[in-house]
């Protein structure tokens, strides 16, 4: 994020959390605003990829229960020509002048 246009954003924290971050950001030898943009980035990354990954699971569920067009017309052909009093086997009527 070096060279980003920052922004001046002002957020309430309870003491104990401030006191947590000043704590941990000193521990780094960050500054607290660049641990606290560490940390967002990587929430707000992960947050995202789990959005990602409730559509694309959605459109796996969509995908599995469409059925496949070209199968389904096989199927239709094969029922049609191939079946019992199908157009392929003929009519009784068929049989009887044989």
């Amino acid at each position: 994020m070096l060279g980003a246009m920052m922004t001046r954003a002002s957020f309430y924290l309870p003491a104990p959390l401030l006191q947590r971050l000043q704590l941990i950001s000193k521990r780094k030898k960050q500054s607290a605003s660049d641990y606290l943009r560490t940390l967002l980035e990587h929430e707000l990354s992960r947050e995202e990829q789990s959005a990602l990954n409730t559509q694309y699971d959605a459109w796996e569920k969509v995908k599995a229960s469409v059925n496949d067009p070209t199968l389904e017309a096989s199927n239709t052909i094969d029922t049609v020509l191939y079946a019992e009093n199908s157009v392929w086997q003929g009519s009784e009527e068929d049989h009887d002048q044989t």
